[in-house]
């Protein structure tokens, strides 16, 4: 897959889109087309910062490397935790995500980064964890800037989730919250593949979501 090209043509496609959104459509971008998921940080400055994230915010290749479910979440917002990089390189080799990933498991399974590096070993474990631009260190970056930060995903958004890469809108400047750009504002190509990807994680061994476990 040309990932440069798609995620250039996503961009053009998306910035046309939101200069005319309606209301409703700004809702169902933000998350509060339903009255539950309408309260989702309602006390927090992000809440009152969404729409200028979904129409200033960028468009970039996530990675998806823990998902939460829970009695709780598991109808509404789901919980993840994912990285990503505003470096052009990873417009065109988003595949370096997964090398990252590895050291990032490996991170995880030395006890003593507990206390070496107790606060991204428990932004990453954590169930109730939830980063904001936490920057990795460059030994697990590949010399990279790269973030781990929380997020949640919506079925409505999203409704076949999966581990792995995402598009994402994403704005330091504005807000230190990350949205998952929805499948139906997603490329035909990406659409395809992301649900190709998705069939084929249906098929393998049960998948271990939740790194923390």
């Amino acid at each position: 897959m040309d990932y440069l090209t798609l995620i250039n043509k996503t961009r053009e496609s998306f910035n046309t889109s939101r200069v005319n959104l309606s209301k409703n459509e700004i809702k169902y971008l933000s998350g509060r087309s339903d009255f539950r998921s309408s309260f989702i940080d309602l006390f927090s400055l992000r809440y009152f910062k969404k729409k200028k994230l979904i129409l200033e915010g960028n468009i970039y290749y996530s990675y998806i490397i823990r998902i939460y479910r829970s009695n709780l979440n598991q109808e509404d917002a789901i919980s993840s935790w994912l990285i990503f990089s505003p470096e052009s390189i990873f417009d065109s080799s988003p595949e370096i995500y997964q090398k990252i990933n590895d050291n990032i498991l490996k991170f995880i399974e030395n006890k003593e980064n507990q206390k070496t590096n107790r606060k991204l070993y428990n932004a990453l474990t954590l169930e109730l964890s939830e980063p904001r631009y936490l920057e990795l260190s460059e030994d697990l970056s590949e010399g990279h800037l790269v973030y781990l930060s929380f997020a949640y995903l919506r079925k409505n958004h999203l409704p076949n989730t999966k581990l792995g890469l995402n598009l994402i809108i994403a704005n330091k400047k504005i807000s230190d919250e990350i949205m998952y750009l929805p499948l139906d504002y997603c490329l035909v190509e990406y659409r395809n593949n992301y649900l190709k990807n998705c069939e084929m994680q249906e098929l393998k061994s049960p998948q271990k979501e939740d790194i923390s476990q």
